[in-house]
């Protein structure tokens, strides 16, 4: 919808695949729609989630979901679509196959904290989470190896210059593995950055609590939400090693599921 404004008529296609959260409904989807209408093509929803369980759904969103494929990544949209008399599989975000490769965690030496500003016109977080945070920080810094993983380089700016230890960034997506797979236990304010670490076998901790958030962390076991207080605690007792392992046979059984479908 940002990317392409057809000027005319769009072609007809064998298949529409739609994803992201929230961005599967409204009406930038319209041409989509076009595309459905003339060419009759299948439509899959794969991930889907939404804040709440009322939708905002038009004519035009209800007529692309009758009958289409739905994978939702968790259960406020599962509610919300049921509210439509509209039935969706649900199953753990697809972003937990998103790495190239799978590099699991055996010990607890090296920690990735994924933190993020309150001060971006995106994804920002709260001024109190970002101290609560920083707070953990300090106390996790000297009993691990701790570095700090910023996806925006305006966070890299406003944290690089105040923390001591490494504060990393790439303007290359594909780095982020890279960097995570480093970790044997990444602990994120951002969604997609603990279902990275899963996917890469590792575990994670989201000390993010929003709806949203949640909705999609309580279909993955292998990602634990605590407060920021909370983690050091967590810390002390926690045995990477069995949990990799169970974590490695649910990503497999999670893979059939989606292939079944």
């Amino acid at each position: 919808g940002n990317s392409y404004q057809p000027g005319e008529e769009l072609p007809a296609v064998d298949l529409v695949v739609i994803a992201g959260t929230p961005e599967w409904l409204g009406p930038h989807l319209e041409p989509l729609a076009r595309i459905r209408h003339t060419s009759g093509a299948p439509v899959f929803y794969l991930g889907i989630d939404y804040p709440s369980t009322e939708l905002p759904c038009s004519p035009g969103d209800l007529r692309m979901l009758s009958g289409a494929l739905i994978v939702t990544r968790g259960g406020l949209a599962t509610q919300a679509l049921q509210t439509l008399g509209i039935q969706a599989h649900m199953l753990p975000c697809p972003a937990l196959f998103a790495a190239p490769f799978e590099y699991p965690a055996r010990a607890l030496k090296s920690i990735g904290i994924v933190l993020q500003s309150d001060r971006v016109a995106n994804q920002a977080v709260s001024a109190g989470l970002k101290a609560r945070m920083l707070g953990m920080l300090a106390v996790l810094q000297p009993r691990y190896s701790v570095k700090i993983i910023c996806n925006y380089i305006d966070e890299y700016l406003e944290f690089s210059p105040r923390i001591d230890g490494p504060v990393c960034y790439s303007y290359d997506a594909g780095e982020y593995f890279g960097l995570l797979a480093d970790c044997d236990m990444v602990i994120s304010t951002r969604l997609h950055s603990a279902l990275i670490a899963n996917s890469l076998l590792k575990p994670a901790i989201m000390t993010n609590a929003e709806p949203r958030v949640c909705s999609a962390v309580e279909l993955c076991p292998y990602i634990f939400v605590r407060e920021p207080e909370d983690v050091p605690g967590f810390l002390e007792h926690f045995e990477p090693d069995p949990v990799t392992r169970n974590l490695f046979n649910w990503k497999r059984n999670q893979e059939a599921q989606y292939l079944e479908i």
